[in-house]
């Protein structure tokens, strides 16, 4: 008996802005005005990051952009 066929599927843009995402950990802490930058340019630029790493982000003054406002709020709520 054969393995059913299985359709192979190749690279496909959704986006064409530059993916970045953002993770947690001591040094994130230096790359602020980069990531700042990132933000700026919604057009050029998707940044996206952890609940714990955007609750943290938020606390340094970025804005939640996300759709659903009650994620946003509950990301800070677990931030440090």
């Amino acid at each position: 008996m054969s393995a059913p066929a299985v359709e192979v599927l190749g690279p496909e843009t959704w986006d064409e802005r530059t993916f970045v995402m953002v993770c947690g950990g001591p040094s994130v802490a230096h790359h602020l005005d980069e990531i700042r930058d990132r933000v700026a340019q919604p057009d050029k630029y998707l940044v996206a990051c952890s609940n714990m790493t955007g609750g943290w982000l938020i606390s340094q003054g970025f804005p939640a952009t996300e759709p659903d406002q009650r994620q946003a709020r509950a990301a800070a709520r677990a931030a440090p």
